[in-house]
């Protein structure tokens, strides 16, 4: 919703028209040559196959793993999703962890697990960063958070995947919407309280 899947898209096709020769609609431009863009992007379940989202995004994934080389691109949309949150970040993680200090390929990762988003740039700050697409955060309207998308990338990690509001956005109930903020704002709390080690109240 926030415009992350569209800028990788973008950055593939702008390396596609750069190395051919083409004219790059950009004001500048860097890049180092590659011999392959691999993308693991919007993936669904196959009911004739009897195979589940999950295992058409890893089985995807296991391809460009095979496939990489150190001048390949990869793109890399939300690995991990389609299981549970813990084993999806397990594998999201060390699938990064592979291709930047393994493989050493220029990858672009998006993730909405903010775990791995930070621990990886933690220990190697010079292989990764983060790059949150950016958003203005106004309260000011009937007391109500809103949240315009700005189509831009930038720095450090995104405060939060603001699913609340694209569900708004896309015209759910105003009650079901109430409802469902409250209840995000319970999980936030349990997880933070869990983290500093005090039972939940």
């Amino acid at each position: 919703m926030i415009g992350k899947t569209c800028t990788v898209k973008l950055i593939a096709i702008l390396v596609v028209m750069a190395q051919v020769g083409s004219y790059v609609p950009a004001k500048s431009m860097s890049l180092a040559l590659h011999d392959a863009i691999l993308t693991r992007m919007e993936a669904s379940d196959d009911l004739t196959a009897g195979s589940s989202t999950f295992m058409i995004e890893i089985s995807e994934t296991r391809d460009i793993i095979n496939a990489v080389t150190l001048r390949s691109l990869v793109i890399l949309d939300e690995v991990g999703v389609g299981t549970s949150t813990f084993d999806g970040m397990a594998i999201a993680g060390a699938v990064l962890e592979y291709l930047c200090q393994g493989v050493k390929c220029q990858t672009l990762f998006i993730t909405h697990y903010p775990n791995v988003a930070r621990e990886p740039e933690a220990r190697f700050p010079d292989a990764i960063g983060n790059r949150p697409m950016s958003f203005i955060e106004d309260t000011r309207l009937n007391g109500r958070r809103e949240i315009p998308f700005l189509d831009r990338l930038a720095e450090g990690i995104s405060a939060g995947s603001f699913g609340t509001e694209c569900a708004r956005l896309a015209g759910i109930p105003e009650s079901i919407f109430d409802q469902a903020t409250v209840k995000a704002a319970a999980m936030e709390e349990l997880m933070l309280m869990k983290r500093r080690g005090r039972p939940a109240t």
